[in-house]
């Protein structure tokens, strides 16, 4: 199904603050509070501004982009909390994988190998041919997130990821121009270096 503009950039937006918050703070165990995390970006853009003599305008224009950063996460984090358990980072992947009120739930045995591909890097054998049954829109980028921000980076995950995108993109469960496919053909590509 193709997305709006408007929805476009509402997943941008929310894959952004998913990355921020699997790459940045969750591996930092940084306080996912609203104050914990303005903290964590205000402790940064201080770092960046005292450690450089830069100009008074790109250290303003860093600020607004840390601001922006920081609120992507926060509303995230924010239903996140409204629609279940915090701590489950695949319930965390589904909100920004969701568009508002659309959020769907995968299934046990889905959740179960994206939490694996997640944590481990790897999905089980037993496994893998869920990553090629159908999906809705929600599970698939679910499974892109889930093999882009792995805690677990390995030979095989690139591989996967490509194979994941691949059936994604044939059984058109989501438009190439989606920000998780767009992110997972990125992050192939930096996998690859």
């Amino acid at each position: 199904m193709a997305l709006t503009e408007q929805q476009s950039a509402l997943l941008l937006n929310q894959y952004e603050g998913a990355e921020a918050l699997f790459l940045e703070l969750l591996p930092l165990g940084a306080d996912l509070s609203e104050d914990g995390i303005l903290s964590y970006y205000c402790a940064r853009i201080g770092e960046l501004t005292n450690a450089s003599n830069i100009d008074q305008s790109v250290a303003a224009a860093l600020e607004e982009q840390f601001k922006i950063k920081a609120w992507q996460i926060i509303e995230l984090v924010k239903r996140a909390r409204e629609t279940g358990d915090l701590s489950d980072l695949i319930h965390l992947l589904r909100i920004a994988a969701s568009i508002p009120g659309q959020e769907s739930a995968l299934s046990p045995e889905l959740g179960r190998a994206c939490r694996a591909l997640l944590t481990t890097g790897e999905v089980p054998p037993e496994d893998i041919q869920l990553l090629f049954e159908p999906l809705t829109e929600t599970e698939a980028r679910v499974l892109i997130g889930a093999s882009i921000f792995s805690f677990q980076q390995n030979e095989l995950l690139p591989i996967q990821l490509q194979r994941i995108l691949w059936h994604i993109k044939s059984q058109n469960y989501l438009a190439a121009d989606d920000p998780f496919v767009l992110a997972g053909d990125l992050a192939i590509e930096a996998m690859s270096l």
